[in-house]
């Protein structure tokens, strides 16, 4: 019976548990070993365009995505928080972050591990939110690839 009266407080409403398959990593294959520059591609033909353009698609290279309800501006440091236009494209591109309407994209460069030898390999993980004209993410769902760079990039 305690139990029973617990179970109340562990409430999951206005989550989303169910799966998502609106947007698909065609390459590189989940867990696959590639060389740099690694050419990411999904595919996101059952998403329905809005009259903006959008939803966009904001790509999270080795660090976690926005939560839902936060907008693209959360990626920024202190110091960036305080520069007026900061977060830019650019800024966030530093930071590993892109955001692209295209179904594709190419890293050309990966976030270095620390102590990595060169040549060895080390793995790394693209996560794809979707964001709105503002860069608000849009929903909880998040589309994962993992993958292995093998060599000297």
């Amino acid at each position: 019976m305690a139990v029973l009266a617990l179970l109340p407080a562990c409430a999951t409403h206005g989550l989303a548990f169910d799966n998502d398959h609106r947007v698909k990593f065609v390459s590189p294959r989940n867990r696959s070993t590639v060389h740099l520059p690694v050419a990411l591609r999904w595919d996101a033909q059952r998403l329905t365009r809005t009259a903006q353009g959008g939803p966009f698609f904001a790509v999270f290279v080795d660090r976690a995505p926005i939560k839902p309800g936060q907008t693209l501006s959360a990626v920024g440091d202190d110091n960036c928080k305080r520069t007026p236009g900061c977060p830019d494209l650019t800024y966030l591109q530093d930071n590993y972050v892109f955001v692209t309407r295209d179904t594709r994209l190419t890293l050309n460069d990966v976030p270095k591990v620390r102590g990595q030898r060169t040549g060895a390999k080390n793995s790394h993980e693209a996560t794809i939110v979707l964001v709105d004209p503002r860069g608000g993410r849009v929903g909880e769902y998040a589309y994962t690839v993992q993958f292995t760079i093998k060599g000297s990039g």
